[in-house]
């Protein structure tokens, strides 16, 4: 069934507050309407914004991030809606299955990250040589790393702080935090094995001071 042509009829259906929705609005957006799929996300996505925000650990970026995907999906799968229950609860369920790949996603980058540093430590704990640089070699090598991953490294190695807290400090994510730290042992092992130490290596052999 189609909306009414004229723009007073197309204002007058909305999602009802009361236990059901509008039956016009709910038979356009099984037929595909694209006003009714666009006035549904118009109303429900302000809303489904504020509880996410409250109820997952999402940075702000990862959060537009999951509107967007709700958005897709339901652009795509709107016939698709049978009616069992509200479109905001159907827009809702949508948008918390994005958030929860959202952050397994999250998990698993942070998690190869450490499992990798934990694997670059092991190697060096093998051969202690390796492991107990000079320490004018090693001043020299942090220098030459970035911003930040020299505060990284220094949180961690020297202040102690654990990944949550560091990530807290500089406003950055944990799976952030770990892909630094990965980042910046890997440039200064490089640095420190050069055949001429640290001095020998560009900036841009660094990827940048």
């Amino acid at each position: 069934m189609c909306l009414p042509s004229s723009a007073g009829g197309r204002r007058a259906l909305g999602l009802s507050k009361e236990d059901k929705d509008d039956p016009k609005l709910v038979r356009a957006v099984q037929a595909g309407d694209g006003w009714a799929i666009s006035r549904v996300l118009e109303e429900c996505l302000p809303s489904i914004r504020g509880y996410l925000a409250n109820h997952y650990s999402l940075s702000t970026d990862d959060l537009e991030d999951v509107l967007q995907e709700v958005r897709v999906a339901f652009l795509n799968g709107a016939t698709q809606f049978r009616g069992t229950c509200r479109l905001r609860t159907y827009l809702m369920q949508i948008a918390c299955r994005k958030c929860v790949d959202s952050l397994r996603t999250r998990y698993r980058r942070a998690r190869e990250s450490y499992e990798l540093d934990e694997r670059s430590i092991e190697a060096d704990d093998a051969d202690p040589a390796k492991s107990v640089p000079d320490r004018e070699d090693l001043s020299e090598a942090l220098a030459r790393l970035s911003p930040r991953q020299r505060e990284v490294v220094e949180l961690y190695y020297l202040n102690g702080k654990s990944y949550k807290e560091i990530g807290a400090d500089l406003g950055i994510e944990v799976g952030t935090v770990a892909g630094t730290k990965a980042e910046a042992l890997q440039r200064l092992r490089q640095l420190l094995t050069a055949d001429d130490g640290p001095q020998s290596m560009q900036p841009r052999e660094l990827g940048g001071a």
